[in-house]
């Protein structure tokens, strides 16, 4: 067979994986050599919303899939992009140069990448598309971000889908009546390795060398391909068995921790949800955990296909009639619930939790984001920008879908006048404290029965008293959407 390239270049991003990676395995079936680089910008690297914890979690992924290159005859071209003071002005300008060069450098043929959804992306990957087509190098954009291609989830119209439910059965439904293979790593084409140690390479920095220090916080979860098929697996094997009833109470840990492994590409969604319902069909499985887990990775694609479709919602509000909606401005407040200082337990619980891990279990989430927009009547981006600047997780397109969900102003979303009460949620999915205790040592000694509103009781009086009355901060923040309605 004849190859159609002689030297082709594959550009990871976030797609940090061997296995069911289309652009890697189209790239070693039509080249005579290949190339997997991945280019990156100190600026990004050290951006106030590219969390540490993230950073590292990228930076041990690199590694992993350098090694797991390796194995496949081939290796990793990393090269570090360091931040230009003169293109500051545009570091995208600047990246999309230096990935032009490269190209150049190495004399490539043909460029295979993974297109990713982040508005960002998309415009670097249309200049470089154009500089490719003006030089002479074929490029092959093959999705696998998300489950199914985006444009394949889609209605009968054409148009997207705004609504989650219809969203889901679509896909849901393609799935179970034509599952799509899972691709094994390839084997890279012979003297790939040669000419990947022939060209020019940095060494992958470590977080103390790119200036980003995470303090206290500390992770125990781990980059790389091989320990998120393990998480899975291990998932799969026992908590999933208590998913459906039990992902919603915070002192349980019955969730997947798989957030950071799907952002960066670790895994692809299609092999989790392969996995997932493999298992489903068997005899005796827990069938509707599984089902509600595949939901939630589904989620994740309805998030992506929103972004892509609808991208200045990373700043407007989707619905726009929303997007007159007044905020306040009110610096302390936002300090408060950033420190994890409101007086209500739950939140502050919350918020401490991601200080010092980096994760925060999605029913928090909902509950902290909901207090900062609708009884602090804080802006959702504030809160959206502060999530990305801490998570490990932290993903533009699932980030924007949670806040403008729980804010009421997105797609699908929750009601304006739904609000959630932090006291009566914590009795409801932390009955006992467990997740309380945890992350505010100084209610522990608290009965279950006051600890979620330790005013009540003596012992609890040293607690901050609460920031704000939510029975009227309720009524103005009502207000004010009824009239931007």
């Amino acid at each position: 067979m004849i190859s159609r390239y002689r030297r082709g270049v594959v550009w990871y991003r976030l797609d940090l994986r061997t296995a069911d990676h289309p652009a890697l395995t189209a790239a070693s079936r039509d080249c005579d050599l290949v190339l997997p680089v991945f280019l990156m910008h100190e600026h990004r690297m050290r951006h106030p919303l590219t969390a540490p914890l993230r950073a590292g979690f990228l930076l041990e992924s690199i590694a992993a899939l350098q090694r797991n290159l390796e194995r496949l005859d081939g290796g990793l071209c990393f090269r570090l992009i360091p931040t230009d003071d003169m293109l500051m002005s545009d570091p995208l300008a600047q990246y999309q140069d230096a990935v032009c060069t490269f190209l150049r450098e190495v004399q490539a043929d043909a460029l295979y990448l993974t297109p990713q959804v982040e508005p960002g992306f998309v415009r670097q990957d249309s200049a470089i598309r154009d500089w490719c087509t003006r030089h002479g190098v074929a490029v092959h954009a093959i999705e696998s971000t998300t489950t199914l291609p985006l444009a394949s989830l889609a209605q009968q119209s054409g148009e997207p889908y705004r609504v989650y439910t219809p969203f889901w059965r679509n896909l849901w439904g393609r799935w179970q009546a034509d599952p799509p293979a899972i691709l094994p790593p390839p084997r890279l084409p012979a003297g790939s390795a040669d000419w990947i140690a022939s060209v020019p390479a940095d060494p992958l920095p470590t977080l103390h060398s790119l200036g980003r220090n995470p303090g206290d916080a500390a992770t125990n979860l781990t980059g790389g391909e091989g320990a998120a098929r393990r998480q899975l697996t291990a998932f799969l094997e026992g908590p999933v068995a208590d998913y459906a009833d039990g992902r919603d109470f915070l002192g349980r840990d019955v969730t997947s921790r798989l957030g950071a492994a799907l952002q960066s590409g670790c895994l692809s969604s299609r092999e989790v949800i392969a996995q997932s319902a493999a298992r489903m069909w068997q005899p005796g499985s827990p069938a509707a955990s599984l089902e509600k887990f595949i939901k939630e990775v589904a989620w994740r694609d309805f998030a992506h296909a929103i972004l892509w479709h609808f991208p200045e919602t990373v700043r407007d509000a989707f619905q726009e009639r929303y997007r007159t909606l007044t905020w306040r401005d009110d610096p302390i407040a936002f300090t408060a619930w950033s420190e994890g200082q409101t007086g209500y337990p739950v939140i502050d619980a919350a918020m401490r939790e991601l200080g010092a891990t980096g994760t925060m279990h999605n029913r928090a989430r909902m509950l902290t984001a909901s207090f900062l927009t609708k009884d602090l009547g804080l802006h959702w981006r504030l809160g959206a920008d502060w999530f990305l600047a801490h998570l490990i997780d932290g993903s533009l397109a699932n980030n924007t879908l949670g806040w403008q969900w729980t804010a009421g102003i997105g797609t699908d979303a929750a009601p304006y006048f739904r609000i959630f009460n932090p006291v009566t949620q914590a009795q409801k999915f932390d009955p006992h404290g467990v997740y309380l205790r945890r992350w505010l040592p100084e209610l522990a000694h608290l009965p279950d029965a006051v600890i979620h509103d330790p005013l009540r009781h003596p012992a609890g009086l040293s607690y901050p008293a609460p920031i704000i009355d939510r029975a009227a901060q309720r009524q103005l923040i009502l207000a004010r959407y009824q009239q931007s309605r």
